[in-house]
C-alpha cells in the first residue's frame, strides 16, 4: 500500500488498536464463541487497559500502520505472555 508509515504506538493510539483488535477477533470468532463474551464491556476495558500497560513498557514494542494520517494496522512484539519452552524471545514475537 503506497504512502503507509511505521511507527511507534503512543497511548494516543489506545483506543484505536482496541478498535482493530476487537475488529479482527469478531471478524474470527463471531459465530464460533457466544456473542455476549465477544460484546462484553469488561473485555473492552481489559483490552484498553492491556495496551496502556504495553505501549510503555521497554520489553514490548508495538507498531502502528499509519495511511493518510489513519492506524489502519499494528503489530505488538515482546517476550511470550507465558512460558513457551525452547523459545528465544530475542527472535519470537
Amino acid at each position: 500500500m503506497a504512502g503507509v508509515r511505521i511507527r511507534q504506538a503512543t497511548l494516543d493510539d489506545v483506543e484505536t488498536l482496541v478498535d482493530i483488535h476487537r475488529q479482527a477477533r469478531d471478524t474470527y470468532y463471531r459465530g464460533v464463541v457466544p456473542d455476549e463474551q465477544l460484546d462484553d464491556p469488561i473485555e473492552h476495558a481489559e483490552l484498553r487497559a492491556a495496551y496502556e500497560r504495553d505501549i510503555p513498557r521497554p520489553d514490548r514494542t508495538i507498531l502502528c500502520a499509519e495511511h493518510d494520517g489513519t492506524v489502519v494496522g499494528f503489530v505488538a512484539l515482546g517476550p511470550p505472555f507465558e512460558p513457551v519452552v525452547d523459545v528465544d524471545p530475542r527472535t519470537v514475537g
